[in-house]
């Protein structure tokens, strides 16, 4: 499995190796190691590389994706593998490279659109190229899978492909029992609610919405619990607003430990703004995590976030770009405790049908079908049949 960060945040990826590895299946993952990078900490049975990378997102962008293609490939050619996993676009083209030269399988794995991101949209002659790039190789997948409906009906739509396979990013089914690990470390009275962004600070994303609606708000204090580019903006706003004292930010926490920050909120905030069709068909993990612990949910009014909290009462949907509307949802849940009381166990009883446990059967028949006539063989080739799998060209 390759994919373009340190690890230490990916439980999607994780999950999916710890899943395979139980299935029999000999997992290495392979990430990147870069200033910052939190410590490697160890996967148990899974084999970890992170390539080093020495340029920094600014100004060596393009560079960097480079540096990261040409230290990937040459790691995943050294690398005897049956099948290369590639998480997200951005490892796509060094997956194939390294299938093609082990006559391997293929499995391309699609967290988001990365074509749409907010970003990209603003830089046309990189998103033209990470386009081709997509057109080229999702078809020479074996198998394509990615985390929502909204996004496979899009991928089938846009590149001729039979819909791939709906895996989506839910946590480990476990109870996760009320803590206050965020009023203690932040020092927050019992009288405030507190409500959380768990996720990275982007530029472009709206976060400043949720700034501006405590405005509107009384007694509740926003936990920004996440790094990013945008931080020193939201910060500086906040307190240009005189909320200084009730915008709190804390670095993101390895995923392992997020539950416990994560079931010390009052409301989980799933909200950014229609930035583009990366973020319209999204469908976050945060709001699987907020479910399992039992913490109600205010989200954009975006169809698959929509769906998810309407469909199981767990939280509401409004408009995202306008303050007022945030500030409403936010009292609408706090404030009627009756109705708090039944999204939380709403949230209780949805998270036993979004977990891990349930999506988990997805990925193993994945790699059963993909294997399925190569059990002779210690090194499949790709002319195995293909046919009536999703994510296939039609």
């Amino acid at each position: 499995m390759s994919v373009f960060n340190d690890l230490s945040m990916d439980a999607r990826v994780y999950r999916e190796a710890k899943t395979l590895k139980r299935e029999g299946y000999e997992v290495s993952v392979v990430g990147i190691k870069e200033r910052g990078s939190a410590p490697e900490s160890p996967w148990p049975g899974i084999g970890i590389v992170r390539v080093p990378i020495s340029l920094g997102r600014k100004p060596f962008a393009k560079a960097r994706y480079l540096e990261h293609f040409l230290k990937l490939t040459a790691t995943l050619l050294r690398t005897k593998a049956d099948a290369y996993h590639a998480h997200d676009l951005d490892t796509l083209l060094a997956c194939w490279v390294a299938s093609r030269a082990k006559r391997a399988k293929l499995v391309y794995d699609v967290h988001e659109m990365m074509v749409e991101e907010s970003a990209v949209q603003k830089r046309p002659v990189t998103r033209a190229i990470w386009l081709i790039l997509e057109r080229l190789l999702i078809c020479k997948a074996d198998a394509v899978l990615t985390v929502n409906n909204s996004i496979a009906a899009e991928l089938a739509r846009r590149y001729q492909i039979e819909p791939p396979r709906v895996l989506m990013n839910c946590p480990e089914l476990r109870r996760i029992a009320k803590t206050g690990e965020l009023r203690k470390i932040l020092k927050i009275g019992p009288s405030q609610w507190i409500v959380l962004h768990q996720g990275g600070l982007l530029p472009g994303s709206g976060l400043e919405v949720l700034v501006e609606s405590l405005r509107r708000v009384e007694n509740v204090v926003l936990v920004f619990l996440g790094r990013g580019p945008a931080r020193e903006q939201l910060q500086l706003m906040a307190d240009s607003m005189g909320l200084g004292d009730r915008v709190r930010f804390l670095d993101p926490v390895p995923f392992e430990a997020l539950p416990r920050y994560t079931a010390s909120s009052d409301l989980g905030l799933a909200i950014v703004k229609n930035a583009g069709l990366s973020y319209f068909l999204s469908l976050p993990n945060k709001i699987f995590d907020y479910m399992m612990a039992g913490v109600p949910i205010l989200t954009s009014n975006f169809p698959e976030r929509q769906r998810i909290v309407t469909e199981n009462g767990t939280g509401l949907a409004v408009d995202p770009s306008d303050p007022r509307r945030v500030a409403q949802g936010i009292e609408s849940i706090l404030k009627d405790r009756e109705s708090y009381r039944k999204m939380a166990a709403n949230c209780r009883r949805a998270a036993k049908r979004y977990n891990w446990e349930r999506e988990s059967v997805k990925l193993t028949e994945i790699y059963q079908w993909l294997f399925r006539e190569d059990q002779a063989s210690p090194h499949p080739q790709r002319s195995s049949v293909r046919t009536n799998f999703p994510g296939k060209a039609q």
